[in-house]
């Protein structure tokens, strides 16, 4: 009885770790997610409308990038061409990390 017991241990120990480890992969995406927000931009821009832009595009990238992790496993940083569908979404983040960039080289 106790080798049976032992060997359903065996068994299914592996199976729950590869489960936990799946699930944790999922919800704890990279921190290589988050945008650096630079110090140096002037809050006092004379465009508010700007500075407000650029901080909405600050959000939208980190939770457009853990987004596409959580429903699609697609990694922006490093993609994967297989996931159908992931040109569109990777095309639209590019852009905006774009647009993220000019509005900080003028908020400079």
């Amino acid at each position: 009885m106790k080798r049976l017991a032992w060997l359903i241990i065996i068994v299914t120990l592996p199976i729950i770790a590869f489960f936990q480890y799946k699930k944790y992969t999922k919800f704890n995406p990279p921190s290589i997610y988050e945008y650096p927000v630079s110090d140096s931009i002037d809050i006092h821009y004379y465009d508010p409308l700007m500075v407000e832009k650029y901080y909405e595009n600050v959000y939208r990238l980190e939770s457009l990038a853990r987004e596409l992790w959580y429903d699609k496993g697609l990694d922006i940083k490093f993609p994967d061409p297989a996931i159908a569908g992931s040109a569109v979404e990777l095309k639209f983040y590019g852009q905006l990390w774009a647009t993220t960039r000019v509005l900080q080289e003028k908020l400079l």
